[in-house]
């Protein structure tokens, strides 16, 4: 027998490639660049041009358009660089998402394929998930291991005399009276100290990487509670009901 392995149209983004650059230094005379600094437009600008640099190297049917962005960065502090040659999607995921999270969703008219980069899918499935009707199994799961309560930011590797990285990172302990911890207490009350640290490779200043800090840590004590379930597609079954889609809330009532 053959197998044939699929893939949406979002792969497309694996047939390109980003050559290296520095932004923002190597867009600061770019008239489009300097109009979203000021606007707050900063991430429709980088993505539109991550999307210009992968339509110049593909033929038309895998060619993609901006859409709506909704994601921001307000303080528009972080340095992207590359020098390694990466694909266009693995751009996407390491200098947008995992930066500044929101959700890349693709959107077909007609023969175009919009890329929109969301802070929130805004779509609400009119097909629910019930208990008795069409969900099979559930399982909630609660994670402890991964809950801190104080955290060691660290940011960009600092440079020696000659410009060449150390293996010394940025610290928040200049603006931070001295410390390069920041805790929150009523977690430790709650749990104790548990202490973590994470890298923001990107993060030059330390006002930056207190602000970047705090963000994660509150994210932290949070005790991450996860539903998985498997849940049946009326719409499969003959019932005249919208089917489940990719990008869109499904309420699930247990």
């Amino acid at each position: 027998g053959m197998q044939v392995d699929l893939e949406g149209a979002m792969a497309f983004f694996n047939d390109s490639i980003v050559r290296s650059f520095n932004y923002p230094d190597d867009f600061l005379g770019n008239k489009d660049y300097i109009i979203a600094s000021q606007s707050g437009n900063v991430i429709a600008f980088f993505l539109g041009w991550l999307i210009d640099n992968h339509n110049a190297q593909v033929q038309d049917f895998q060619k993609m358009k901006l859409g709506n962005v909704t994601v921001t960065d307000p303080n528009d502090y972080i340095v992207r660089s590359n020098i390694d040659y990466v694909d266009t999607w693995t751009e996407i995921e390491d200098k947008l998402i995992k930066l500044l999270g929101g959700y890349i969703i693709i959107r077909h008219e007609g023969y175009i394929n919009y890329i929109d980069y969301l802070a929130d899918v805004t779509l609400l499935s009119p097909q629910k998930i019930e208990f008795g009707k069409n969900l099979l199994d559930l399982e909630r799961i609660r994670k402890g291991a991964s809950i801190g309560t104080a955290l060691i930011p660290l940011g960009a590797k600092l440079k020696d005399e000659e410009g060449k990285d150390t293996d010394q990172r940025l610290t928040i302990a200049t603006v931070n009276d001295g410390s390069d911890m920041i805790r929150d207490e009523a977690a430790i009350s709650q749990y104790g100290t548990i202490v973590k640290r994470a890298y923001f490779d990107d993060i030059t200043e330390p006002e930056n990487l207190l602000v970047k800090g705090r963000a994660h840590l509150a994210g932290l004590v949070k005790l991450p509670d996860t539903i998985e379930l498997t849940a049946a597609d009326l719409s499969t079954a003959g019932q005249d009901i919208a089917a489940f889609r990719l990008g869109t809330y499904v309420r699930a009532i247990s």
